[in-house]
């Protein structure tokens, strides 16, 4: 549910942000079904990106990812240190990690190796394609 903090908020990106930017320009978002890393794909398909999606999905929370428009939404249910593409994506947003204490303390080595290798991985990625 978005409140109205978080709805002012997309409205003050959407108005800084030339929309051209994005548009029919291919985003991939890890953590995408995460609490950030959701709005973020709705923010990117507003603007007309082709998003693809990157999640593990191993909080319950994460399980709850709304429709969006298929057109310009993929999502995709893999471990961000494992996931490899061959699509070309024009902007790669590295937003997975575990990001309160409660989460974090509870997946210590999930935490790290989601910070150290899946920011490998996708610095790796970017280089590549």
């Amino acid at each position: 549910m978005m409140d109205k903090i978080i709805s002012e908020d997309l409205e003050t990106v959407k108005s800084t942000v030339k929309g051209d930017v994005f548009e029919e320009r291919r985003a991939l978002v890890t953590g995408g079904a995460g609490f950030i890393g959701s709005w973020l794909c709705d923010v990117l398909v507003g603007f007309g990106a082709y998003v693809t999606a990157v999640d593990d999905c191993l909080l319950e929370e994460s399980k709850t990812l709304t429709t969006k428009q298929k057109l310009f939404f993929k999502f995709v249910e893999s471990d961000v240190c494992t996931f490899d593409s061959e699509e070309k994506f024009d902007f790669i947003f590295h937003m997975a990690g575990h990001a309160s204490p409660d989460e974090y303390q509870a997946h210590p080595i999930e935490t790290l190796k989601t910070s150290a290798l899946g920011s490998f991985g996708m610095a790796e990625l970017a280089r590549k394609k």
